[in-house]
């Protein structure tokens, strides 16, 4: 079936189209992944390119470790409001021109960043960045799970968690390198480039399936989710992982320019190896989880990949904090695919959009509360009990989704 290279502009243009079939979807999926995942890389390597430099930019203009928290949670708070909004409307009324006016968005509020030289200012930028980044990520990675066939979500989801991490992991490295080589302007600049690849992208390539005839997508209900027991352990999961993921972000580049003397390169390094190898071992995680037990992934990947963080206070050094990391990476590689197919099973039954954004929500609730927390723990505790929360956090995350889970089968046992 040819791609469709129309731009679709029209919000009720999707209820005009005939229902695509299952055979249908798989080629529109074999044939718009590439375009797709591409957007959603760059989109993701501009976002990311601000981890290295923001914190040391932020504490450059005399910030505490609780502003420091406050600018960066201010998009997350921003993104888990609008996010369930913005899931629900697409998949009622299509996926493709949420994304477009999202990297639209981007490319402007990219630029917006250079002038940015107050603290008040810098949080108006990353509420309206969060406004901007909610109608991309996770309504691009919905466009992809419900095309995703039936027994193969772990491996589709898999490879677009394998773009996702890229696009997370060159963006903290081209930033650091950026930023010493040519300052923080060019780096906000080249952000700006990459948003508008992206949407050019999206425009030619990514093509817009029926949104709705009644019968192809079940109707989104947030009641019913929060009933789940599924979806409430993922939540509840995402949230702990991305608090102890955001609470070593934060800090990570103070501790290794303080305590370690590295340069902004080698803290780009750093965020960057801990994607890569979780990257790599995306396509092979992603097929085990369509054949293996998933829980137990789930329950592995976390353990592995939070115990090795309360290792960095005792680090003296770039080889061990290399290590660390990518420790570190080997665990979400082994547990993200699980998680990302059972949410895709979920959206089959509540709408793949609001599954994904509801999901998202305890995402963005986790990158609010990691770095505030991490804050005040800084502030009144010191920078290595930042590392000790980190490792901690993801535990009872873990805990909750083994419960909760053993709460689905009780309820599903014949």
């Amino acid at each position: 079936m040819p791609v469709n290279l129309t731009v679709t502009t029209d919000l009720k243009s999707p209820l005009t189209e005939p229902p695509a079939s299952p055979s249908e979807k798989e080629a529109i999926l074999a044939r718009a992944f590439p375009a797709v995942a591409m957007a959603v890389c760059l989109a993701l390597i501009s976002v990311s390119m601000v981890a290295p430099i923001l914190p040391p930019y932020v504490a450059g203009m005399g910030a505490s470790g609780l502003w420091l928290g406050i600018v960066l949670a201010v998009y997350s708070v921003t993104r888990a409001i609008l996010m369930p909004v913005f899931g629900w409307l697409s998949d009622r009324r299509g996926r493709k021109i949420f994304v477009l006016s999202g990297l639209g968005a981007c490319i402007v509020i990219s630029l917006a960043y250079i002038p940015a030289t107050s603290i008040p200012w810098l949080i108006g930028v990353r509420v309206v960045h969060g406004v901007a980044t909610a109608m991309i990520v996770p309504v691009a990675t919905a466009y992809i799970g419900e095309l995703t066939a039936k027994g193969h979500e772990g491996r589709w989801m898999g490879r677009l968690n394998t773009v996702i991490l890229i696009g997370v992991g060159a963006g903290p490295l081209l930033g650091g390198v950026l930023a010493d080589r040519f300052g923080m302007s060019a780096a906000f600049s080249v952000m700006a480039g990459l948003y508008l690849v992206a949407f050019f992208g999206t425009i030619f390539w990514m093509k817009e399936v029926k949104s709705r005839d009644g019968q192809d997508r079940p109707r989104p209900s947030f009641r019913q989710m929060g009933q789940s027991p599924r979806v409430l352990g993922l939540f509840a999961y995402w949230l702990a992982f991305e608090a102890s993921m955001t609470a070593l972000m934060t800090f990570i580049p103070l501790f290794a320019i303080g305590s370690v003397n590295l340069d902004l390169t080698r803290v780009g390094v750093l965020f960057g190896i801990n994607i890569l190898v979780t990257s790599l071992l995306q396509i092979w995680t992603g097929k085990t989880a369509d054949r293996y037990n998933r829980l137990a992934m789930v329950v592995i990947g976390g353990v592995i990949t939070c115990a090795p963080l309360a290792l960095i206070p005792v680090s003296t050094e770039f080889w061990h904090l290399v290590v660390i990391m990518a420790v570190s990476g080997i665990g979400i590689a082994v547990f993200m695919p699980a998680l990302s197919a059972i949410q895709v099973e979920e959206g089959r039954k509540f709408g793949m959009a609001s599954t994904g954004s509801t999901i998202a929500v305890s995402m963005a609730i986790g990158v609010a509360f990691g770095p505030v927390t991490a804050g005040l723990i800084n502030d009144f505790a010191g920078l290595p009990a930042v590392f000790y929360f980190s490792a901690a956090i993801g535990f009872p995350g873990i805990a909750a989704f083994v419960w909760l889970n053993r709460r689905y089968k009780e309820r599903h046992q014949p």
